[in-house]
């Protein structure tokens, strides 16, 4: 925590999103986060996970991050 604050990170993904099942519970948990700076955070357009693009034998859903990297 004391790197992120002192690097003063922002959490890109939206708080509470669920990120992994457990094989064993089958239960969900938020485990991955994004973090960016305020720059890469203004760029943001969409940040989730994606439970439709998930692989046959993963625990993690994959996160989809779109930026507008526009210029000017």
């Amino acid at each position: 925590m004391r790197l992120i604050a002192e690097s003063q990170l922002m959490l890109a993904l939206p708080p509470g999103t669920l990120t992994y099942q457990s094989d064993s519970h089958g239960t969900w948990s938020t485990l991955d986060l994004v973090l960016c700076d305020q720059d890469a955070h203004s760029q943001i357009l969409t940040c989730n996970a994606s439970i439709e693009d998930r692989l046959p034998t993963a625990d993690h859903l994959p996160i989809h991050t779109t930026l507008d990297i526009s210029v000017g």
